[in-house]
C-alpha cells in the first residue's frame, strides 16, 4: 500500500490546461493594441513623433511597441492610472537602455580616437628618429674626409639635434666623432700603411 495518493489526470483535466495554458500564451490581440494605443493618447504621447525619433536615433520602434506588450501582457493594468504606470515603466527601461549604448558608443568612440592619435604620434616620432639618423650620418660622413674642420652646417645640425631633445648625449656624440678622426690609409691607431 502507497502512501502518496496519485492523481489520475482525466480528459476533463486535460481540457482545463489546455484552456488556461491559451489563456496563458494568448497572442497580442488587436483589441489589446488599441487599448495600448489609446492609452498612450491619453496621457499625452504622440506615437508617431516617438517613432521618428527613434528612427533617427537607428532604433527600431517595433522594439519598443514588443516590449510595451511584453509589460502590458505581464502587468495586466486595470485602470487608467496602471496603464499609466506601465507606459512609464515601458519608457523608462528604453531610455536607461538607450542611455546605456550611448555610454558604450562614447567610450568607443574615444578608445578609436585615442587609438589613431597614439598612430599618428608614432609616426610623426618615427619620422624624427629618420631625419636625426640621417642628420647622424652626414654628420659622420663629413667628419671622414682629410684634415676635417667642423663647417657651421655641421655646427648648425649638432645645434637642431641638441634642442629638438632627439640626440640627447650629442656632446658624446661628437666627443667619439673626433676621437676617431684619423688620417686616410691609416689602421686603426692611426699609423700609416704606406
Amino acid at each position: 500500500m502507497s502512501l502518496i495518493k496519485k492523481h489520475e489526470i482525466t480528459e476533463k483535466k486535460l481540457a482545463a490546461n489546455r484552456e488556461n495554458q491559451k489563456l496563458c500564451n494568448a497572442p497580442v490581440t488587436d483589441e489589446r493594441r488599441e487599448r495600448i494605443r489609446a492609452a498612450l493618447r491619453r496621457l499625452g504621447y504622440n506615437v508617431q513623433a516617438e517613432e521618428i525619433a527613434m528612427r533617427a536615433l537607428g532604433e527600431n520602434p517595433a522594439d519598443f511597441q514588443e516590449l510595451l506588450e511584453a509589460l502590458w501582457e505581464e502587468w495586466n493594468p486595470a485602470s487608467s492610472l496602471q496603464e499609466g504606470v506601465v507606459i512609464r515603466l515601458a519608457r523608462s527601461m528604453w531610455l536607461a537602455n538607450r542611455a546605456d549604448r550611448s555610454q558604450e558608443g562614447a567610450a568607443l568612440r574615444r578608445a578609436q580616437s585615442a587609438d589613431r592619435g597614439r598612430d599618428n604620434r608614432m609616426h610623426a616620432r618615427m619620422m624624427r628618429l629618420k631625419m636625426t639618423a640621417e642628420s647622424l650620418r652626414s654628420l659622420a660622413r663629413s667628419v671622414a674626409c682629410w684634415h676635417y674642420v667642423t663647417p657651421v652646417e655641421d655646427l648648425d645640425v649638432m645645434k637642431k639635434l641638441h634642442h629638438e631633445g632627439v640626440a640627447g648625449e650629442m656632446g658624446e656624440i661628437a666627443m667619439d666623432l673626433f676621437y676617431q678622426l684619423q688620417e686616410p690609409d691609416t689602421d686603426k691607431d692611426g699609423v700609416s700603411c704606406w
